[in-house]
């Protein structure tokens, strides 16, 4: 029998603890490899798709990685990529906000039609 073959990716985990967040890492064992890519168990994550879970051999972008390392860099630009485009809609929030008080403050309503 081959030795079995680990692929990972960190996600940050809810801590009941100290109501917190912890960074940790799954390992996914390969259940199959093809000349494309890899077949891992998806244990960890229930979908309709059943829990096995291809991946690319190729590709920059995985759902999961062969080392730590790469998979913590993920995580990385994961983390980097959810903050900007939380900054933004909070953005284009905070400015609703605002046009509906100053609007509310001087009794303005403006109709629109329906689309």
């Amino acid at each position: 029998m081959s030795e079995t073959i680990w692929f990972y990716r960190y996600v940050e985990k809810n801590n009941d603890y100290d109501r917190g967040i912890d960074v940790v890492c799954i390992e996914m064992p390969v259940v199959k490899e093809t000349p494309k890519g890899h077949w891992v168990s998806n244990r960890y994550h229930i979908s309709t798709e059943g829990v096995k879970k291809w991946v690319s051999k190729t590709s920059k972008k995985r759902w999961v990685y062969p080392t730590k390392k790469q998979a913590l860099f993920s995580f990385i630009r994961r983390k980097k990529n959810q903050i900007r485009i939380l900054e933004n809609r909070l953005g284009i929030t905070k400015s609703a906000l605002s046009i509906a008080e100053n609007m509310y403050e001087n009794n303005e309503e403006k109709s629109w039609q329906t689309i």
